[in-house]
């Protein structure tokens, strides 16, 4: 699942006197529910498995979070929890997981600091169908250990079981909404944070919230989401600013997707209970994507249904890009964002079983299916096919799903006072599957956390510098809200006049000026609806 998962989203000093670690540490934490018994191993300590809510078992699927259990005796956290339940995107089969998932993980330096430190929460890509806080791409032993934060990985429903939305289940919670369990959570993972970290060797009151793809989009969405803010301090958007490009459902288009699952399980009078009562594996399995046009983040992709956000009035009550234009952003804190060069080639790559584009027809007809005659007609222009016809469409998704779209939330965070920071990822993998699609989508994984995935791709030699330099400013960041320091070179605050962006290449250069032509088309273009994936 590890490998699925990466490729459906497809990857940080020296201490002062002050944070001088202790002369003992202990493993045995006292959390609000109990006492949890990790592991120690050169030089990090770490939790696994961490229960931050009930499990969304029974009368709890399809409900907010509830408050997690509590124990008696010292709980062993040596090893992860299991992933929340998922499909293989290449089958739509159900492919591993258990609804008892609501887990997270910790890692903090040993010995335990004698001062607390900046905490980094991760939220796994995945396209909201599948991941896990426990992939290998994230562990977080090698920031803790070298740039001395504590890393916090979670899991969240994923799929229909996270974001179902139903009418009849908005009616039994208002309070919360319906169809964004997943990202409520998220949310009580980081009233968790709150509440517990400190006892890990974590500074509650300086919380980093950081994803990738899915991730990202979820960490936008908390930015956005009053409920959310006062639980983070600081925010990382990694190729996730895609709701600002992308319309996300509406609570209508929501319940009309739970009634065409609904209508795949056998579920007809007493939806809700029907669909409670049935195996998690069939639920999020039933509802497959018929689509077979080759062209588009997910037409001739998934082999099972995309789940998303939806607007449903409470967790969501705008569109994102709304929000933003408006500049009604919740969490008003220093915020970092990016995207790479070549993101759209990973979802033509034929990794994901999509079928390539044939000829110049076949791809001008891909860009009618999701912009119109009109629009098509000027993106064939901008983006001409000179070689692949899936060489042109990659590149336009790139610049219009992420690139474009991360200056636009840059420029409306910094109109509304908010210090921000972009960046452009250009450095391919240095060897892998992946080494050939250039920077793709989460090619950024590997230098983030300084973790090499042998299958998709890692970080050579000559990369070595680009990776220590990129964990050294994400955990300054997340120390400090701005990643400029020591020997690196500045990474300049985000000024619409200037458009600054930090060049993530070795060495990272100061640039200004991205993509500033296309950029400008792209600005005219209102979100697009996702495609249907699924059989009405």
């Amino acid at each position: 699942m590890r490998f699925s998962a990466c490729l459906a989203v497809l990857w940080l000093g020296c201490s002062s006197s002050a944070d001088e670690p202790a002369t003992t540490s202990s493993l045995d934490v006292q959390t609000e529910s109990g006492v949890v018994v990790g592991a120690a191993d050169d030089g990090v300590r770490s939790w696994k498995g961490i229960p931050f809510a009930a499990p969304p078992t029974g009368g709890n699927r399809f409900r907010a979070p509830q408050p997690p259990p509590k124990w008696t005796s010292p709980r062993d956290a040596k090893a992860f929890g299991s992933s929340c339940p998922q499909v293989a995107v290449t089958t739509g089969a159900f492919a591993s997981g258990e609804e008892d998932c609501l887990f997270l993980n910790v890692w903090s330096p040993d010995p335990a600091p004698r001062e607390p430190l900046p905490v980094m929460v991760w939220v796994h890509g995945g396209a909201f169908i599948v991941g896990s806080g426990s992939g290998a791409l994230y562990d977080g032993a090698a920031l803790a250990r070298s740039q001395r934060v504590v890393v916090v990985t979670l899991n969240y429903r994923l799929g229909s079981l996270g974001f179902l939305a139903h009418s009849a289940l908005a009616k039994e919670d208002p309070a919360t909404g319906t169809g964004n369990y997943g990202l409520l959570d998220q949310r009580a993972a980081l009233q968790w944070v709150r509440k517990n970290i400190r006892a890990f060797g974590g500074n509650e009151k300086n919380v980093t919230l950081f994803g990738e793809s899915a991730g990202g989009v979820s960490v936008v969405e908390h930015l956005v989401s009053p409920g959310s803010a006062g639980l983070f301090d600081r925010a990382i958007v990694q190729s996730g600013a895609v709701p600002l490009a992308l319309r996300e459902p509406t609570l209508a288009e929501g319940e009309k997707q739970a009634n065409a699952l609904a209508k795949a399980l056998g579920c007809g009078a007493q939806v809700v209970e029907c669909l409670r009562s049935k195996p998690f594996g069939d639920v999020v399995a039933a509802l497959k994507n018929p689509s077979t046009e080759p062209g588009g983040l997910f037409q001739g992709v998934l082999k099972t249904a995309a789940w998303f956000p939806v607007v449903d009035g409470v967790f969501v009550a705008k569109q994102p890009a709304e929000r933003f234009a408006e500049g009604a952003i919740a969490s008003k804190v220093p915020t970092m964002l990016g995207s790479n060069l070549n993101e759209g080639t990973l979802f033509h790559s034929g990794l994901l079983g999509d079928r390539p584009i044939p000829d110049e027809a076949a791809y001008k007809a891909s860009l009618v299916r999701l912009l119109g005659a009109e629009l098509a007609d000027k993106v064939a222009a901008l983006y001409p096919v000179t070689g692949k016809p899936d060489e042109a469409l990659a590149q336009a998704e790139s610049d219009a799903i992420f690139a474009c779209p991360t200056r636009r939330a840059a420029r409306a965070l910094a109109k509304a006072g908010v210090a921000a920071y972009r960046y452009h990822f250009v450095r391919k993998p240095d060897n892998g599957i992946v080494a050939a699609f250039g920077a793709t989508h989460a090619a950024e994984l590997p230098f983030v956390f300084g973790n090499d995935d042998g299958t998709l791709g890692g970080v050579s030699d000559a990369g070595m510098p680009l990776r220590e330099a990129m964990m050294r400013y994400w955990t300054r960041f997340a120390a400090a809200g701005d990643p400029s320091g020591a020997s690196d070179p500045a990474w300049p605050r985000y000024d619409a006049a200037t458009d600054p962006y930090l060049k993530l290449d070795t060495p990272p250069s100061a640039q200004a000026g991205l993509l500033t032509e296309k950029c400008a088309f792209w600005d005219t273009v209102p979100p697009v609806p996702l495609p249907l994936t699924y059989a009405e």
